[in-house]
């Protein structure tokens, strides 16, 4: 998955106005995750949400609404 994410900066992100704005979010809190380290395959909506969770009161609500968004 962290390749993808990877990817994503790189080729759809960084061609948007917003890229300044979410690429730290990004980099700080999804690529180094342990979501991250899964195969693409392994992501479900379960493993997604208990990764949400856990950084509900380690970040504001909306940097995890982003965060969903990302995923």
């Amino acid at each position: 998955f962290r390749a993808m994410l990877e990817w994503w900066l790189e080729h759809r992100l960084a061609k948007t106005r917003a890229y300044s704005r979410c690429a730290g979010t990004v980099r700080r809190h999804l690529l180094e995750s342990s979501l991250a380290k899964l195969p693409p395959a392994a992501i479900s909506p379960g493993k997604v949400e208990e990764f949400l969770s856990a950084k509900i009161g380690e970040t504001s609500a909306s940097t995890v609404n982003h965060l969903r968004a990302y995923i």
